[in-house]
């Protein structure tokens, strides 16, 4: 059945005609790594998967990692290799992905919902040292949309003698910088510890989804990443006895495999149309409508926006242009604890606390960036950011 949003002007718009708020970047050369492994009939497990995992660590600089069937299961070895147990608390971000707070459940560890800075979606450092002083010492550090941490705010978390399990799906690619150092340019030939790290190198472990909506897809599964010797030789021991169920099929990480060596092309595109969105934003008709703000050391995931206005009403807006937007955190564990808590509704305003998280929950919403847009559309995308209500 064709699904059909009805407008106020009594017209109705087939959803299917709409430019999608999200769009893998699949294009010819992805696929045909993918034929050459069907050609071969090699579907599970093998040289793909290998070849996949080295690709990662040269990409992020680190020591060792490991290519698995879910991000859920990257998180349980995670555990395992750092001998984490139930029921311990496991702090991470109220607009974390749901998987995350799910897994969490399904292991049986309590997770601990922190609320985040309402103008750049980022925890607060606050709220771990309070929730530190309760009994929590592991941390689930994201970075949502690309935009990292400074090194000074890492600096202050790191003096807490936590764990952090950090999740890069969002920001692959991305450098942390001092704040002092952000005006000037980056050189990775320049780079060392002192000044600069990349984005999957500060926690104990660091993930790697490879979902639809990443910034690089395998069209499922994910890849641990370690980046001291001391805990890849751990790891490295789990994973010879992990069972070929675990692992990543070769089908997946033929299309991640060329995700990460097409990233910098990808990237540049979408920081193209990120700075042509967010011009269109500074000078719209409404100052108070904004996105989070993008350093140069960030990577570019989508273009969200913190609306002025109600989500429904911008979402009418955008579809009578044919343009869908999105809740940007629309599966998220704050939605899904309120699920929990409201099972009827899934209302968020069932959850105590999480002022800011409730606020971006209901507030944000996704715009379509991705490399394969049409300058077109990219074009009427920018003149509804710049006339949004």
């Amino acid at each position: 059945m064709v699904r059909q949003v009805r407008s106020t002007t009594n017209k109705t718009v087939d959803s299917y005609s709409l430019v999608p708020a999200f769009s893998s970047t699949v294009r010819r050369r992805e696929m045909d790594a993918v034929l050459t492994c069907l050609v071969d009939e090699k579907l599970g497990p093998g040289e793909m998967n290998a070849r996949l995992s080295k690709a990662v660590c040269d990409f992020f600089c680190v020591s060792g990692a490991v290519a698995l069937r879910s991000p859920e299961f990257a998180l349980l070895y995670a555990f395992r290799a750092l001998a984490i147990e139930p029921p311990r608390k496991i702090m991470l971000s109220a607009l974390a992905p749901s998987w995350q707070f799910c897994a969490l459940k399904s292991f049986g560890f309590e997770p601990i919902l922190l609320d985040v800075d309402e103008k750049t979606g980022a925890i607060s450092f606050q709220n771990i040292q309070n929730e530190m002083k309760k009994g929590a010492n592991v941390l689930i550090l994201g970075a949502s949309f690309g935009n990292v941490p400074s090194l000074e705010e890492i600096e202050k978390i790191a003096s807490l003698n936590l764990i952090v399990i950090e999740d890069v799906s969002q920001a692959a690619g991305a450098t942390i910088f001092y704040e002092r150092r952000e005006k000037d340019l980056f050189d990775e030939e320049t780079l060392d510890e002192s000044s600069a790290k990349k984005a999957g190198t500060i926690g104990v472990f660091s993930i790697l989804s490879l979902e639809e909506c990443d910034s690089i897809t395998g069209g499922g599964g994910a890849v641990l990443l370690a980046p001291k010797n001391r805990e890849w030789t751990v790891l490295n021991r789990l994973v010879q006895n992990a069972p070929k169920t675990h692992l990543l099929s070769d089908l997946n990480a033929a299309l991640a495999f060329v995700g990460i060596r097409e990233f910098a092309k990808n990237e540049k595109a979408r920081r193209f149309l990120f700075e042509m969105y967010a011009k269109s934003l500074l000078n719209s008709q409404n100052r108070e409508n904004f996105t989070f703000s993008k350093r140069k050391s960030d990577v570019v995931l989508s273009f969200p926006v913190v609306l002025f206005c109600d989500f429904e009403e911008a979402k009418l807006y955008a579809t009578k242009k044919g343009i869908q937007i999105v809740r940007a955190f629309e599966d998220c564990a704050l939605s899904r604890y309120a699920k929990i808590l409201d099972e009827e509704n899934g209302s968020i305003s069932a959850v105590d606390g999480l002022t800011h998280a409730k606020s971006l929950f209901l507030r944000t919403a996704i715009f379509p960036l991705y490399p394969r847009l049409h300058s077109e559309y990219a074009t009427k995308i920018s003149k509804i950011l710049a006339t949004l209500p």
